[in-house]
């Protein structure tokens, strides 16, 4: 994106999307855009091994959306009176467990199916069952949380493992 006038970001992202899909649907392209030059039936070599390329997009980045959810999960687990039940996380800690093989299932969408398929392979699970509002996150954090499970992750899970689609 550098020399892109940052007017233009939405639209140029949207440019390169679409031929990136372009480049992924077939072995010849033919694309043009007001961003970069036009392509007339460019072959496009080493093709993917899987019959589909498999592409996301994302809304924040990963590790932002870590460190959205660390003060929450703080709080949640922090002691609330004198000597009472609970523990103080370190963000050394926190970023442990939210990593790609800790216990927090935080991080984008592909993140979490990953954790949970590779939980699966591990160690046979064939239940998930995730707490998705805890240390007084506010109501559009727990709903976005809510609908990127919905949306993407469960039914990535169920397409992964051949089961059928979810109620719609």
């Amino acid at each position: 994106m550098f020399g892109i006038d940052p007017a233009d970001y939405d639209e140029v992202f949207a440019e390169k999307l679409d031929l990136l899909l372009a480049i992924r649907d077939s072995e010849y392209v033919t694309w043009s855009g007001r961003h970069r030059p036009a392509l007339n039936h460019l072959p496009v070599p080493s093709r993917p091994q899987q019959a589909r390329l498999p592409l996301w997009l994302g809304g924040k980045a990963s590790r932002d959306a870590r460190a959205d959810l660390f003060p929450f999960y703080r709080e949640y687990l922090r002691p609330k009176t004198p000597g009472g039940r609970g523990w103080l996380v370190s963000a050394e800690q926190y970023q442990a467990l939210s990593g790609p093989f800790g216990a927090l299932m935080t991080g984008s969408p592909q993140e979490v199916i990953a954790k949970i398929l590779t939980e699966r392979e591990l160690f046979g699970i064939d239940r998930f069952m995730g707490q998705v509002d805890f240390g007084g996150m506010p109501a559009p954090m727990v709903g976005d949380s809510l609908e990127l499970l919905a949306t993407e992750v469960a039914p990535a899970i169920r397409k992964e493992l051949g089961l059928p689609p979810g109620p719609a």
